[in-house]
C-alpha cells in the first residue's frame, strides 16, 4: 500500500471517528435521568458511566395502550415511579366559538425590562373549515383559512391580510389547523366541574427555549367541555444580553357562538394582482416569496380573474 492511500484511509478513519464521536444522541446534553420520546411512545434513561466519563443512553418502548406520562423536553419527576401508564385523551373542543386574548411581549436586558400588550380575536367554525385570527399592536395582521378544492390534495386556502398596508398573500394548506387541546396534552380533574391539560417542550438543558403551555375547560351539563382559559408562554434561549418573554392568555371564550360576517375578506383581497400585492402599488415592489401551490392558486387567480375568483368561492362580502 503506498504511503499517500494510506495518508487518506487514515483521513476518511478519523473523519468517521468523529462522524461517530459527535454525531450525538439526545442524552449526550443530560443531565441523567429518564426522559419521554416526543411521540410519547417510549423513554430514554439517560446515565452517566463514569468509566467510560460520557453519557449512555438506554430506549425503551411503552406497552400497548400507555404511553409516557411525562413532558417532552424536562426529564421526568421524581414523583413518576413508573414512566408508562394509561392516559385519557382531551375532551373533544367545540366546532364552534369566539375567543379574545392579550399577548404581553417582555423585552429584558442589562437596564431592566419593558412590556408590550397587543390584544387579538380567534374565530373558528371546523363544520364549514373557516377561521379568522386577528393580531393587533403596532400592526394589524390577520389570517383567514377557508375550505379549498381547486387544486388537488390541497383542501384549504389561506389568506395573510396586513390592514395598515393593505396587504394580502395567499397560501395553502392541506389539513385543517384546528385551534383546541391537542391529543398529546396530559389532563387532570381538578375541584368541581373543572378540568386541567397542560404540557412543557424543550428544557432539556439549561440553555433551551421553553414553552409552557395550560388549558382550563369545564364540562356542560350534555357532558361536553368547553374552555375557560388558555395560557402560552415561550422562554426564549438565552443567547444574548437581550432576551424576549411572550405571554399570551385567553380569558374570553363564547362556545357554539360566532358572528358570521367576520369571516369575509377585506376587499383590498379581491383587488391584488398575481404577485399578491395590491395592483396600486409601484413597478419597484418586492417580490413575493410563495410556495409552489401559493404559485399555482395565483396562476389559477390569475385565469380567472381574482375578483371572479374569490366570488366563485363565496369569500367575499363585497368586491
Amino acid at each position: 500500500m503506498s504511503p499517500r492511500l494510506t495518508i487518506v484511509m487514515a483521513l476518511f478513519l478519523l473523519v468517521l471517528a468523529l462522524d461517530v464521536s459527535y454525531g450525538g444522541t439526545f442524552c449526550d446534553k443530560g443531565p441523567e435521568g429518564i426522559y419521554c420520546f416526543e411521540d410519547l411512545s417510549g423513554y430514554y434513561n439517560c446515565t452517566f458511566d463514569k468509566q467510560a466519563q460520557k453519557m449512555t443512553e438506554k430506549e425503551y418502548n411503552c406497552p400497548v395502550r400507555t404511553r409516557c406520562q411525562c413532558f417532552y423536553g424536562p426529564k421526568c419527576p421524581s414523583s413518576v415511579k413508573h414512566p408508562c401508564g394509561s392516559y385519557t385523551l382531551p375532551p373533544s373542543f367545540p366546532d364552534v366559538f369566539s375567543a379574545f386574548y392579550t399577548l404581553t411581549i417582555t423585552i429584558c436586558n442589562n437596564t431592566g425590562c419593558t412590556n408590550e400588550t397587543n390584544i387579538g380575536e380567534f374565530l373558528q367554525d371546523a363544520t364549514t373549515g373557516m377561521q379568522r385570527h386577528d393580531k393587533i399592536g403596532h400592526q394589524w395582521d390577520t389570517t383567514f383559512v377557508f375550505p379549498f378544492s381547486f387544486i388537488q390534495g390541497k383542501r384549504f386556502i389561506q389568506f395573510d391580510a396586513a390592514w395598515f398596508v393593505k396587504n394580502c398573500s395567499i397560501n395553502s394548506l392541506s389539513s385543517f389547523p384546528r385551534f383546541g387541546v391537542p391529543s398529546y396534552f396530559t389532563c387532570y380533574k381538578k375541584k368541581g366541574t373543572f378540568k386541567e391539560c397542560r404540557w412543557q417542550t424543550g428544557g432539556h438543558s439549561k440553555t433551551e427555549k421553553v414553552t409552557m403551555e395550560k388549558w382550563l375547560l369545564y364540562d356542560l351539563p350534555d357532558g361536553r367541555f368547553v374552555p375557560y382559559y388558555h395560557e402560552l408562554q415561550v422562554r426564549p434561549t438565552p443567547v444574548s444580553n437581550q432576551t424576549t418573554f411572550y405571554d399570551t392568555v385567553y380569558a374570553s371564550f363564547y362556545a357554539d357562538f360566532l358572528d358570521p360576517s367576520q369571516l369575509s375578506l377585506p376587499t383590498f383581497c379581491g383587488n391584488c394582482d398575481v404577485t399578491g400585492y395590491p395592483s396600486t402599488t409601484p413597478k419597484t415592489k418586492p417580490k413575493l416569496n410563495l410556495s409552489k401551490i401559493g404559485r399555482e392558486i395565483l396562476a389559477d387567480m390569475k385565469s380567472h380573474g381574482i375578483s371572479g375568483f374569490l366570488k366563485k368561492l363565496d369569500l367575499q362580502d363585497e368586491i
